[in-house]
């Protein structure tokens, strides 16, 4: 029966805490991969993937305002009662201390992997057999499991590793 360590890629790319989002997407894509652990001081903190990346620029506003509540905002009618979109919308920034003139918004910029990673590590010894760590990525819903001894990470084994082993029957 074929372990983790048969598969699993040695060669681990990892991202660290304090790189920006912008830093980790051109990481993950030169190295062609879809998430990374993420080590910090020679331990691995928890992992980061595209999928985090995209969560979390689908939830946070492109525009930073400081409204508590929708009831702050501008209305959404002219002076005399007519709908005004453009004006709404600058009136908007303009009252949550946006500066439109010079406004630069640059969410991957301004934003680290740390905040953005997934916090708990899945990971399994190197000696798990395959059929095993399948089961346990599809239970958890993950592409990617780390292979570690202790604390110290050996590889990675993701789906496509899986699925290369069996198109070159080796597993």
């Amino acid at each position: 029966m074929s372990k983790l360590r048969d598969i699993m890629t040695n060669e681990v790319v990892t991202l660290n805490p304090e790189m920006t989002l912008r830093e980790a997407i051109g990481i993950l894509r030169t190295e062609n991969v879809n998430g990374a652990p993420v080590v910090h001081g020679g331990q691995v903190v928890g992992v980061a993937s595209v999928s985090d990346i995209l969560d979390f620029e689908v939830q946070t506003p492109l525009v930073p305002v400081e409204f508590q509540s929708q009831d702050e905002w501008p209305a959404f009618q002219n002076e005399t009662g007519e709908t005004d979109v453009p004006a709404f919308f600058s009136d908007t920034w303009e009252s949550a201390g946006v500066d439109l003139a010079s406004a630069e918004w640059d969410l991957l910029g301004d934003h680290l992997v740390g905040d953005v990673m997934t916090r708990g590590l899945f990971a399994l010894p190197p000696d798990t057999p395959l059929d095993q760590a399948a089961k346990y990525m599809v239970t958890r819903g993950i592409h990617r499991v780390l292979v570690m001894e202790g604390t110290r990470l050996l590889g990675i084994a993701s789906a496509s590793d899986f699925v290369r082993a069996v198109a070159e029957h080796r597993v």
